[in-house]
């Protein structure tokens, strides 16, 4: 049942303006000393704070009979009525939960959660829709200053505490990886918390569980977090819990679950929905790139919220996206259900339209994983961004940039409804052989994003057109394009990476080449608001290489030595390997602990063109590598049916060099890593008579 607390209050300054006090000192002095009920949401060590501003008015009405050093604070606020009265902005702002650094190799958890008054700045609590975390009169469960206290072991693994006894300890668990939670209003709350069993923190071992924080017992049986059904089936499981979110969606005092998933290393991410109350666990929101729940808001005014997420969208050449999405079906539906919301630019389809409400697409990079990243303003009915480059953004509850002239609202939402189906469109046809049709699909929804006010997405699509263009073999006419574009990489470098890439994928290699270094030179060598600048070099290696030429793909390393990174080990054993240089095997075994997927792939291609290979232990690790990478997979299974050659089994090793080939064909039309591999596997297939074509000759 809603309860009605008046609006929210957010931030300090705020709640000081609201209650009539000149300065944020006077709020900590009253939380601290007098229960003044705020909440904290937020991460690491600095919580924002918020209020219910009803139950301000209460608490400063109830110290009418209190000390002398409390009973002034009613005279202030009334002083102030007037002013104050005025209805405040209400911003509901989630925060991240506290990132465990390195998501690369390993699971990691990112939480916040009710903790002790005793440890809160250190260990802030989540964002609530209503008020979890303190007992009315008569409740007998705790209040938020009577949890336990959690503190990370040295030994590492979790210590649970009131005071200074320990009431149990966890080694899998740890204060960043927990969070406090109740089932219902006046329950004591439990302790959930995310953890991995295996090596690798492969999602299909990764369980929930719910602990009494009192005796450790499991209120709940534990809830393997493997989707039922998921997004991006192409993809390794290596996903890890980026974001856990504890949340009131309905506001009945029964708290819900948010688990954003990311993967290592690459850009898929999803956000699953566990209803303790139900037993119920359904995925909600996939994207693509690693987006994060930023708001909850009302956008259509019919008392349910939608969830806001943000983030980069790696295959919208990591421009930022805004996600609303709605939830079907709502809480109090106790139906199972595999409706899901997506990113639009891709077809995942996981269910009904209409749990996206919207998608917008924003500047390179967008809040950079700024926290906060929006505020909304429920009386304005705005969205405005406040941090990255977009900070200053302003967005009405349709998803629309109030600051640019506008066709009527329905015809816009046509608009960019229909602009998101041609892109989809346009990508099948790529995949299936007809790359001449799409050109004429994205110069549709080029004209009707710019005719009908969606600059950002315009912005995209004209990149996305010649990337259309060069796929069609009309390569002529992206040089004239681009000769034609005066902005085009004059400042910002992603752009230059866009064109690079168009080429590259298309199997232009000298082009690409000249973007790509056009790129490194008028960019920064950090992340700046878009590409980071090892990928510029990865790309101008690869692209030299494609092209034959060895010597200036070693040149250019040398050259941009600076802005080699681990991401990019292996590139010069990359060039000597494709130039017929064989890799010294201590060179391929500190290849192969890279993090990305290619290196990893590559070091096994070093071994197996060694002088004396060992092919059942190759092909062993081959198999077992290409259950943990996802990029490299058709490269892999080339590589798998050259090794089988070598064995002798000859029938499986050509059905495998055919799918491989098959596959490549379509993932280079969209990826240029695997672009540069496509002619070496064609060679291998067509090698298939030769005994064993992986020793060299």
């Amino acid at each position: 049942m809603q309860r009605n607390r008046g609006p929210r209050i957010d931030g300090l300054k705020q709640i000081a303006r609201y209650c009539g006090w000149d300065s944020t000192t006077t709020v900590k002095k009253y939380y601290d000393e007098h229960h003044l009920p705020l909440r904290t949401l937020g991460s690491s060590a600095k919580p924002r704070y918020w209020a219910w501003s009803g139950e301000l008015d209460a608490w400063i009405e109830g110290q009418s009979g209190a000390s002398e050093e409390v009973a002034p604070l009613s005279t202030a606020k009334s002083s102030t009525a007037a002013g104050r009265r005025k209805q405040p902005r209400t911003s509901l702002l989630l925060a991240s939960a506290a990132t465990v650094g390195g998501l690369i190799g390993a699971l990691a958890i990112a939480v916040a959660g009710y903790k002790d008054r005793a440890i809160a700045e250190r260990y802030p609590a989540p964002p609530r829709q209503s008020d979890l975390g303190s007992s009315a009169p008569g409740d007998q469960g705790p209040t938020e200053r009577e949890l336990p206290t959690l503190i990370d072991r040295e030994a590492g693994g979790l210590s649970v505490r009131i005071g200074e006894e320990i009431l149990w300890e966890h080694n899998l668990l740890g204060s960043t990886t927990t969070s406090f939670l109740r089932l219902g209003p006046n329950e004591r709350p439990l302790l959930a918390g995310v953890i991995a069993t295996d090596v690798d923190r492969n999602l299909d071992f990764a369980r929930l569980l719910l602990l009494d924080p009192w005796t450790k017992d499991e209120r709940l049986p534990s809830v393997p977090l493997e989707p039922a059904a998921p997004p991006f089936p192409e993809y390794s499981t290596r996903f890890g819990v980026r974001q856990l979110n504890v949340l009131d969606l309905d506001d009945d005092g029964i708290d819900e679950l948010l688990l954003t998933f990311h993967h290592s290393p690459n850009w898929p991410g999803y956000t699953m929905l566990y209803e303790p109350a139900r037993g119920r666990l359904r995925m909600v929101y996939s994207s693509t790139g690693h987006h994060t729940l930023v708001g909850l808001q009302d956008l259509d005014g019919n008392g349910q919220v939608e969830l806001l997420f943000e983030g980069p969208n790696n295959l919208m050449g990591w421009r930022s996206g805004l996600a609303a999405v709605r939830l079907s079906p709502w809480l109090d539906d106790g139906a199972m259900s595999t409706l899901s919301a997506g990113s639009p630019n891709r077809d995942f389809r996981l269910g009904a339209n209409n749990t996206l409400v919207w998608y917008t697409v924003g500047s390179h990079r967008g809040c950079a994983n700024a926290d906060p990243c929006i505020e909304i303003d429920a009386s304005t009915r705005t969205i405005r961004g406040v941090a990255g480059v977009d900070r200053g953004r302003i967005l009405d509850f349709d998803g629309f940039d109030l600051n640019v002239p506008s066709r009527p609202r329905e015809e816009r939402i046509a608009a960019r409804d229909r602009v998101y189906a041609l892109v989809r469109e346009s990508d099948r046809m790529v995949q299936r052989d007809q790359a001449h049709l799409a050109p004429d699909l994205v110069r549709e929804a080029l004209n009707l994003a710019q005719s009908t006010g969606l600059p950002k997405l315009a912005s995209w699509l004209r990149f996305l057109e010649i990337r259309a263009l060069a796929l069609a073999g009309r390569d002529s006419e992206v040089r004239e394009r681009v000769a034609s574009w005066p902005q085009a990489a004059s400042s910002e470098y992603p752009d230059s990476f866009e064109i690079a890439l168009a080429f590259h994928t298309a199997g232009f290699a000298a082009d690409a080449a000249t973007w790509y270094e056009r790129g490194l030179q008028e960019g920064s060598t950090e992340f700046g608001s878009g590409r980071p600048a090892w990928e510029y070099l990865r790309g101008l290696v690869l692209s030299l290489v494609d092209a034959g030429r060895f010597q200036d793909a070693r040149e250019r390393l040398v050259t941009y030595a600076d802005i080699m990174y681990d991401y990019e080990y292996g590139l010069a054993e990359y060039v000597d390997w494709r130039d017929g240089i064989e890799v010294p095997t201590a060179r391929a075994a500190q290849v192969a602990l890279a993090v990305p997927d290619y290196p990893r792939y590559w070091a096994l291609e070093f071994l197996a063109a060694g002088p004396t290979p060992d092919f059942d232990l190759l092909l062993e690790r081959v198999r077992r590598e290409f259950t943990t990478n996802s990029e490299a997979r058709p490269l892999l299974q080339s590589l798998e049916g050259q090794i089988l050659a070598c064995l002798g089994e000859n029938g499986k090793a050509r059905e495998l060099q055919r799918k491989a080939v098959g596959a490549a064909r379509i993932a280079g039309r969209f990826n240029a890593i695997v672009r540069s591999h496509v002619a070496l596997i064609e060679q291998r297939m067509a090698d298939a008579s030769v005994a064993c074509p992986l020793q060299r000759r």
